[in-house]
This record gives structure tokens, C-alpha cells and sequence, in this order.
């Protein structure tokens, strides 16, 4: 549940979807795409294109703080599930 859901009594909904992709091979975990179905995804997505333009690592990337509150300080704290 996002952290901006958690002072609200108007959302029904109380999951949201990220998925962050990086490629594990030459690039050290360079971040190669980021899904995220949430509230404000737009504007999420926005500020991580940017980065990922810039060479976003997933070690950047876990090292970032995500804009609070939204679903992205989630995105900063994913657990790489060991795939």
C-alpha cells in the first residue's frame, strides 16, 4: 500500500505492481526498465527514465531515496528475489 493511501479512507484499492529489470551481465546491474502501476505512475516513471538515461544502476538505484510519499519509496526499497 502506498504511504499516501495510508491517511485516506477514499481508496478501495490497496495494492500497487513495480517490477524493475536490470541487466546482470557486463553492465553490473544496469537498470534497462521499471514498471510501476500505482497513483501518480506518471510522474514516478518520469524521474526514473531520467536516471535510467543517465546509466541507472540497481546499486544507484537502491542507494536513491524514492519521492515520499508516493509508491516510489518503494521502488528504492525492492529486493532483488534472487532470479
Amino acid at each position: 500500500m502506498p504511504l499516501e493511501w495510508m491517511y485516506s479512507s477514499t481508496h478501495e484499492n490497496t495494492e500497487c505492481y513495480l517490477k524493475v529489470i536490470s541487466d546482470v551481465g557486463m553492465d553490473y546491474g544496469k537498470v534497462i526498465g521499471l514498471h510501476v502501476l500505482a497513483p501518480n505512475a506518471g510522474e514516478i516513471i518520469m524521474g526514473f527514465a531520467v536516471a535510467m538515461k543517465c546509466g541507472l544502476t540497481t546499486t544507484k538505484l537502491f542507494d536513491s531515496v524514492g519521492l515520499h510519499p508516493t509508491v516510489a519509496e518503494d521502488v528504492v526499497n525492492a529486493k532483488d528475489p534472487g532470479c
